[in-house]
Order: structure tokens, then sequence, then C-alpha cells
């Protein structure tokens, strides 16, 4: 609480509630730990489809929005918030396009746009994984199938 107060200024509200959404899923999945290690036997680390569904994505797409919002003409304070969103973008780009291409468009811009920002290189672990610009080549050619 201290920390997004006090780094995220006019944004943190949103932010806030933003790591109480993260720590109650995390809280969830706990409280029953053997049903959390069978999740992960059956899934594998790629777990994560199983609660970072598509709702979970439309309410942190929302808070981020709010964020965004307050942080306002504040240049410091919106990067950092657009930061933090990458992992959100990432997720919705990787569930796909819906059923509004030009949507979805926006948010691989959005993606792009805040990851050259902030120089990331890859957004996937493990060995030989392609880097950003082909994770992002791969979201593009989805959505001009689609058409």
């Amino acid at each position: 609480r201290d920390f997004n107060y006090g780094f995220y200024g006019k944004a943190a509200e949103p932010m806030q509630e933003y790591d109480e959404m993260l720590w109650s899923i995390w809280e969830d999945l706990h409280q029953d730990v053997p049903g959390l290690r069978e999740l992960h036997k059956k899934h594998g680390a790629g777990a994560f489809p199983v609660y970072l569904t598509k709702e979970f994505v439309a309410s942190a797409s929302n808070i981020f929005d709010r964020a965004e919002h307050l942080a306002g003409e504040n240049e410091v304070l919106l990067h950092r918030v657009q930061r933090e969103r990458l992992p959100i973008l990432f997720l919705q780009n990787e569930q796909g396009p819906g059923s509004d291409l030009d949507e979805h468009r926006r948010n691989i811009d959005k993606f792009e746009t805040i990851a050259r920002r902030n120089d990331v290189k890859s957004v996937r672990s493990g060995l030989r994984v392609p880097d950003c610009d082909a994770i992002i080549a791969e979201w593009r050619k989805k959505v001009e199938t689609k058409r």
C-alpha cells in the first residue's frame, strides 16, 4: 500500500485495487494446496489460463484504464502505470482477437509501444523463445487471418 501510494501518486487507488485482486487470486488458489498441485500436474507450468481468465483480464483492463485516466498528463505516472499493464496486454493479445478486430489491433499497438519504450526483449521464458518482435508479428498475423 505504501509503495502504490508513493509510486503511482494520483493513479494509486486503482493500482492498489489491482494488487488486491492479484492477492485475492493467490489466496484463493492456496486455500487448497493439494488442489493447486493437481492443477499444475494436470496443466503443467502453463496452468495460468485456469485462473488468468478472460474475466480477470477484463477486470484488470478496466482497472488500468482508470489508473491511466487518473495519471492524466503526468507522463512519469502514466509510463509507470502502462509498464505495469504490459502483462495484461500480453494476456489480451495471447487470447487472440475477439469480435472487435480494431480493438485487438489497438491492444497490439499499445503493447508494442509500451514494450519498446521499456526496452522489452522477451516476453516468454524457456529455451528458444521468440523475441518480442516475433511475438508481436505472430499476434498481427492472427488478426489478419481472422479478417
